[in-house]
């Protein structure tokens, strides 16, 4: 019973999850790639058109650089 308590104690704690912008628009450009701009909800800063692969992606979302950078203090 005292080695299955020992295992909890050294159980490593879980990431946290990184802040993401979702998409706010969409459309392709001249070259006929899809691309998205996408906005943060929670500091409200907007990213420039960005090249998504698929419709699945732009779902997922997209890092908040500015919001990453601070939790990362």
């Amino acid at each position: 019973m005292t080695d299955a308590l020992q295992l909890d104690f050294f159980k490593r704690a879980a990431a946290k999850r990184p802040a993401m912008m979702t998409f706010a628009d969409r459309g392709w450009n001249g070259r006929g790639e899809q691309i998205a701009l996408f906005k943060c909800p929670r500091c409200g800063s907007r990213s420039s058109w960005i090249t998504v692969a698929s419709h699945e992606e732009e779902l997922r979302g997209v890092p908040c650089p500015k919001c990453n950078k601070e939790r990362a203090r």
